[in-house]
């Protein structure tokens, strides 16, 4: 019987250490979620020499597309947190995004991100599904290792 008791008390303690040990989700409020592209940034259009497309998943993860210094999409990931207006992120490689307020409009169909340091730079994305073509293109470079400079 004392045998059972211990056998037990044993799954119970790893039980509660394997629920402690499970990583919480990132906080992400549900209107931001979803595929963007960025429109303007600080009143400017994007161009052939400057676009992006962000990839917000309800589990916190996020997908970046940047076609900034190349002439090609190249692919950026990580994790980020979304509530009470603000956003930020970490992409997989430890880097941290700056912290942005952010306001959803026009019914959840515009993301405008206001970055919240000593310049304001304000970005304006709208809801719009990621071109495959861009994503395989952006997958191509990105795994290739010759990634450059990051948007956010």
């Amino acid at each position: 019987m004392k045998k059972i008791i211990y056998i037990l008390l044993a799954a119970a303690g790893l039980a509660a250490c394997w629920s402690c040990s499970k990583e919480e989700a990132p906080a992400v409020e549900q209107g931001i979620t979803g595929e963007w592209h960025l429109e303007t940034w600080n009143d400017n259009a994007t161009g052939e020499d400057f676009d992006l497309y962000l990839e917000l998943g309800a589990d916190g993860s996020f997908n970046s597309f940047e076609r900034i210094v190349t002439s090609v999409f190249v692919r950026y990931s990580g994790t980020y947190t979304a509530t009470g207006g603000v956003i930020t992120g970490t992409y997989s490689d430890g880097e941290l995004w700056a912290t942005y307020s952010y306001e959803l409009s026009d019914g959840d169909k515009t993301l405008t991100l206001t970055s919240n340091g000593k310049e304001k730079d304000v970005h304006v994305f709208s809801r719009t599904d990621i071109p495959g073509e861009v994503r395989d293109a952006a997958d191509a470079l990105t795994k290739s290792g010759s990634a450059p400079a990051k948007f956010f």
